[in-house]
């Protein structure tokens, strides 16, 4: 008789050929599976749904300022380079200009030296 339940059992759980401890094991994990779907409430996923539609759209919200920021970043970039392009060519001016003077200095230099020798 006993081995007539387990078969019943074993076959009305959907595993074949297995102890009376797993099978045990395995209607425990049954019914804790039927506990929790049933623990779930309509209530509790409108809830869920509803928290994790506010999430998204938190998110939504915080790319929608990080790419905000991101323009006025590139923005800025594009700013100090064109004020950095400006100051080398400035740069650049200025160190023709005084190479030239530097280059009049000497020759004046050796003009007064060649004079100051004849």
């Amino acid at each position: 008789m006993e081995e007539l339940t387990l078969q019943t059992l074993q076959s009305l759980v959907g595993v074949e050929g297995c102890s009376w401890a797993e099978l045990l094991e395995r209607v425990e994990s049954l019914v804790r599976l039927a506990e929790g779907r049933k623990s779930k409430a309509p209530e509790d996923e409108e809830r869920e749904v509803e928290e994790l539609q506010g999430l998204l759209l938190q998110a939504e919200m915080d790319l929608d300022e990080k790419e905000q920021q991101l323009e006025e970043q590139s923005a800025r970039v594009r700013d100090l380079s064109a004020v950095l392009a400006k100051q080398q060519n400035a740069w650049a001016s200025t160190s023709a200009i005084t190479g030239r003077w530097m280059r009049s200095i000497r020759y004046a230099r050796e003009a007064v030296r060649v004079s100051l020798v004849s």
